[in-house]
């Protein structure tokens, strides 16, 4: 084996990384032809990475932890957020039988949320509102919808459910929200997510 430093000289190399799949580790075969360090670069891109937890900046944020997936992303001028349900920072469910109650704890997570990723509420191009239980408990979750929007809700759909993820949930909010093309507000997003 000969050649100049940082070249391979034999046919093929194979390493082994994490993919970071449940597949476990995945071999890859590069040409004699490629570098060292531009293998290991190529490499990298399959590496297992340290992140930080998921939603670390929610939970200090006072949101409730979620069972392995993010609260929300930023992407370009639009947040993507998870439906909101009626936690409290301690993962219990608030309102027990009350829907009014419910909807108001989704309404103060989603906020939370939009004034974490750097979004105001007027950003909110849409809400749909999912509430269990009759006409009387969708009214009522509409109710306490319109009193935390002083009257000027965004568009919305208001859905009656048959069941939601928690047990005793009775509402869960989710929204569309994108900053209008005006807004010259730069997009944040806290570090690690």
């Amino acid at each position: 084996m000969s050649g100049k430093p940082g070249q391979v000289t034999c046919r093929y190399t194979t390493a082994t990384v994490q993919d970071g799949t449940a597949n476990g580790p995945v071999r890859h075969s590069r040409p004699a032809a490629v570098t060292r360090h531009r293998f290991k670069r190529r490499l990298a891109r399959f590496a297992v990475r340290t992140v930080r937890p998921v939603n670390e900046n929610e939970l200090e944020a006072g949101l409730s932890q979620t069972p392995g997936y993010r609260y929300a992303d930023v992407v370009g001028s639009r947040l993507y957020v998870a439906g909101q349900v009626p936690l409290d920072a301690a993962g219990s469910l608030v309102g027990a039988g009350d829907v009014a109650a419910q909807a108001a704890q989704c309404l103060s997570n989603l906020f939370a949320i939009i004034e974490l990723r750097g979004f105001t509420r007027p950003d909110i191009r849409h809400l749909t509102v999912h509430v269990i239980g009759s006409h009387e408990d969708l009214s009522a979750a509409w109710a306490e919808v319109r009193r935390q929007f002083d009257g000027s809700v965004p568009p919305a759909t208001l859905l009656g459910a048959s069941l939601l993820g928690y047990k005793g949930q009775l509402v869960e909010i989710d929204a569309t929200i994108e900053r209008s093309p005006n807004d010259r507000q730069t997009t944040h997003r806290p570090r690690g997510n």
